[in-house]
């Protein structure tokens, strides 16, 4: 059995089992199909597509129990190949967003519980700031690093090269094993901040990266993601050996963003602190 979804131009297959975007409006199903458009020209396809699969879900535009389109037309509406929104519904799937059922009926389902009510109360203790100042760290992140990583191609001794080329390919013998993989990545970072041979820089790094930690245990880290980021790794080191400071400022830029991505994407939404009363 089909069905077309209001507003659209989107089929979802239903079963018997479980209705697919029953009771949703019109407005609420062209909303999602706008959301999970994508013109397949993102620098970052993995990131985005959680992103904007997560942020759906997070709105209510799925609401728990909906089936997902099948993959090849998901991945169509999407703008992605089919092995990145594989990518990015295991990595869905790994932080309770959906569930993935075989058989028959099979598919893609938005979880009932998402994500599970422990996970979601460790989330909002993990984000007990204001959303002003949570961006206001992502902000600093990105002009910090990027800045480092332009700083470092100008200023990194061989020797710091080599020991960073030497730590990323630790790190990507660790893709399978986030909790060896994430201590090195912190390392990485900060010695690229050390290869500036600024203290303070590396000083700030640091800070930042211990602001943004616990909110980075919360984004799913499968071995593709984890791939993803080393991947980015070896391009800046590539680029600051060749002493090429823009191309090192441009693809930190874009690994920076792609972290941020994922981090609007699977967090939960952030809502604003109610203004203090006068006194």
């Amino acid at each position: 059995m089909t069905t077309t979804i209001p507003g659209t131009n989107i089929i979802a297959k239903s079963s018997p089992r479980i209705p697919i975007m029953r009771g949703r409006s019109a407005s609420i199903s062209t909303a999602a199909n706008a959301l999970l458009r994508g013109d397949g020209t993102s620098i970052n396809p993995f990131e985005l597509t959680v992103e904007r699969l997560g942020s759906s879900i997070k709105m209510g535009l799925f609401a728990p129990g909906d089936q997902l389109l099948p993959e090849r037309e998901l991945a169509a509406l999407m703008g992605v190949s089919r092995l990145t929104l594989r990518a990015a519904l295991r990595a869905l799937e790994q932080a309770g967003f959906v569930t993935v059922q075989r058989g028959r009926y099979g598919g893609t389902f938005v979880a009932e519980s998402v994500p599970k009510p422990d996970k979601q109360r460790r989330m909002k203790a993990a984000l007990n700031i204001a959303p002003d100042v949570l961006e206001d760290w992502i902000s600093q992140r990105h002009v910090l690093e990027v800045g480092v990583a332009e700083l470092a191609a100008q200023k990194a001794s061989e020797s710091q090269i080599q020991a960073l080329v030497d730590l990323n390919a630790e790190m990507k013998s660790f893709e399978h094993d986030l909790n060896r993989y994430r201590p090195l990545d912190t390392m990485f970072h900060l010695g690229l901040a050390r290869a500036t041979g600024s203290g303070g820089l590396e000083t700030w790094v640091a800070q930042t990266h211990a602001r943004l930690s616990e909110l980075m245990r919360f984004i799913p880290s499968t071995k593709g993601a984890l791939s993803h980021s080393t991947d980015y790794h070896a391009q800046i080191l590539d680029a600051i050996a060749k002493r090429d400071a823009e191309e090192a400022r441009h693809v930190m830029a874009q690994h920076v963003e792609a972290t941020n991505s994922m981090l609007r994407g699977l967090l939960p939404q952030r809502t604003s602190r109610p203004a203090a009363r006068r006194k």
